[in-house]
């Protein structure tokens, strides 16, 4: 689980740095996010339902909420290749009207396990 989470940060770190200016420290990207640790914890395992299990299918969703934060999101898989998967978050950080966007791809392993790339 912790590798899970570490896997997840360090994908939103690289996301987030890819839209900002400058080099920034991974500490600073992601409270810019708005995400708290255990907002991207409840947004990665809800996401992992859309491909974990059975035939992952382009264009299903998934939601989640953070009662404690009020953070809540949708993710969509937006295509399947190969052994990847790609993924769209829209994420509302404690609750903000306005969502902000992040993408991730996981792709799985020969052993079954599922990497953040």
């Amino acid at each position: 689980m912790k590798n899970l989470l570490l896997a997840g940060l360090i994908c939103l770190a690289t996301v987030l740095t890819c839209t900002t200016s400058g080099a920034k420290p991974i500490a600073k990207i992601l409270s810019e996010s708005g995400l708290s640790p255990e907002d991207f914890t409840i947004m990665t395992e809800q996401s992992a339902t859309l491909y974990s299990t059975g035939t992952p299918r382009k264009g299903a969703t998934t939601q989640w909420q953070n009662d404690d934060t009020r953070s809540y999101g949708i993710a969509e898989l937006v295509s399947v290749q190969a052994n990847c998967v790609y993924l769209r978050h829209l994420v509302h950080p404690k609750g903000i009207q306005k969502a902000r966007e992040i993408r991730m791809r996981r792709c799985k392993t020969s052993d079954g396990t599922w990497i953040l790339q």
